[in-house]
């Protein structure tokens, strides 16, 4: 850049200031020069003697006011360039001339002291925005009159709203919340309130308490909102499996106590009455070695579930076996089994005993709920939509499934029909065994159903990653 315009800035500043100065000391001298004024009116001095009286009182004033001049307009270049500083370098109270640091030293200083303590407010109450903001849990902070003057990141999510500068009682509308938030104004001690929000989609629990006037004296009370609804649902999903695993194994139990019971009353001659109860008391035995047999299995899979097999499944011979031991039971139903395999089917990654068991699990399921006299297909091909995958889609022709039962087919013990599912012996915890096998498989699972066409159960399992080096032929 050329010195040119640095120069005519300056040398403007120095003309500016230097007339600044002649009309400070003109300023000064003006009340003597009023005064000679009137003497020279009056005769008692001569007009060159009262100008030069006045020249001399003009030196004086200026010799007056350069000290103070000067200090005056360092400091206005100070406070210039505190304006433009990004920082409150004490070193700029140095560079002032002797004169001004003596006069306005104490100023000055009180002035860095001030922007230091503000730097340092801002500084603390930047990070602390930025601690509040990766907490985990949502955070709202009210102050004196119940607005919420801040929130985290957890907060507006959940919240789905701009709460800040918003009256506590419009961004959660919760009678037992805003009840708690009043006690706590009102000096009660720290609160805690379980609710539902929005509409019992999430279980919410609030704590509430008074902060300390230390923390900040604008903010009064904080709140601090834990998400409970994936707790509660386990819960209730650990009671539903104790009750429907007690409901199971009681329910032959009890049969069989009846039973015992019944043939001690039957005459020793009467054989055919006992072989009925001892053939009724072998089936109830069979359905709790049955359930007992699924919970074991369902507690090793779900314990090994994060444990990605690495052995390669050849699913074509997998399959071919799957389709040889479930033909007496085809057979008993006159059920066709028909296979589809593409001869180039690549290997998938898994654990060969847990697929044999799901695809067991889904064809055992075909043949009983679809209809007699029917087919139950099992189709193989790669995936046209997911790039990795191969899909195994298992296809009867029963009656289907109501659309609200299957979201919850998988769930442990669910039956669309339970007394039809218990007398065909099922457990409830078929599809349960598949899906978790499918989780451990990084694979997952698919029903599509319509009434009166069939159900098609689709298992997509990914397909196992070519060893590296390996070429590709080409025609």
């Amino acid at each position: 850049m050329s010195r040119a315009p640095i120069d005519e800035k300056r040398s403007h500043r120095d003309r500016t200031a230097a007339w600044a100065f002649a009309k400070a000391a003109v300023t000064t001298s003006s009340p003597a020069a009023v005064a000679l004024i009137f003497v020279v009116i009056d005769g008692d001095v001569s007009f060159i003697g009262a100008i030069a009286a006045w020249l001399i009182g003009l030196a004086v004033a200026a010799v007056i006011v350069r000290p103070n001049f000067l200090g005056f307009r360092a400091v206005r270049h100070y406070v210039d360039s505190l304006r433009q500083a990004e920082d409150d370098d004490s070193r700029q109270l140095l560079e002032l001339p002797a004169e001004a640091r003596r006069r306005f030293g104490d100023f000055l200083r009180l002035d860095l002291y001030w922007r230091r303590r503000v730097h340092r407010a801002t500084a603390t109450a930047v990070a602390d925005s930025g601690v509040i903001d990766t907490l985990p849990v949502p955070l709202l902070l009210l102050g004196r009159n119940g607005i919420v003057l801040r929130t985290n990141r957890a907060a507006r999510a959940i919240l789905d709203r701009d709460a800040e500068s918003r009256d506590i009682a419009a961004v959660l509308r919760n009678p037992s919340l805003l009840s708690a938030v009043d006690d706590v104004y009102a000096g009660a001690p720290a609160q805690q309130v379980e609710f539902s929000w929005p509409a019992g989609e999430r279980d919410l629990t609030a704590h509430v308490w008074t902060t300390p006037e230390a923390v900040s004296p604008d903010i009064r009370v904080a709140i601090v909102i834990q998400d409970l609804t994936a707790m509660k649902r386990m819960e209730q999903m650990r009671a539903d499996f104790v009750a429907n695993a007690s409901h199971e194994l009681r329910t032959p139990l009890t049969s069989l106590a009846g039973f015992i019971d019944t043939l001690r009353s039957v005459p020793p001659e009467d054989s055919e009455t006992r072989e009925r109860f001892l053939r009724i008391m072998e089936e109830q035995t069979e359905r709790m070695k049955r359930v007992v047999t699924d919970l074991l299995s369902l507690s090793e899979i779900e314990l090994n579930e994060h444990d990605t097999p690495d052995d390669l499944v050849d699913l074509a011979d997998l399959l071919g076996r799957v389709r040889a031991a479930m033909g007496p039971a085809s057979r008993a139903r006159e059920v066709t089994l028909d296979l589809f395999v593409p001869d180039d089917l690549p290997l998938v990654p898994g654990d060969g005993d847990q697929l044999f068991q799901v695809f067991q699990n889904l064809v055992d399921n075909a043949i009983k709920y679809g209809d007699s006299d029917s087919t139950v297909t099992i189709d193989v091909r790669p995936s046209s939509r997911e790039d990795g995958m191969v899909l195994i889609a298992v296809r009867d022709e029963g009656y289907g499934i109501p659309r609200e039962h299957l979201d919850r087919l998988t769930e442990r013990f669910y039956r669309v029909d339970t007394a039809r599912s218990r007398r065909l012996g099922g457990t409830g915890l078929g599809l349960a065994i598949v899906k978790h096998v499918l989780n451990r498989h990084r694979g997952r699972l698919a029903i599509e159903s319509a009434l009166g066409k069939g159900s098609t159960f689709t298992v997509f399992l990914p397909i196992a990653a070519k060893p590296e080096g390996t070429a590709t032929e080409s025609s």
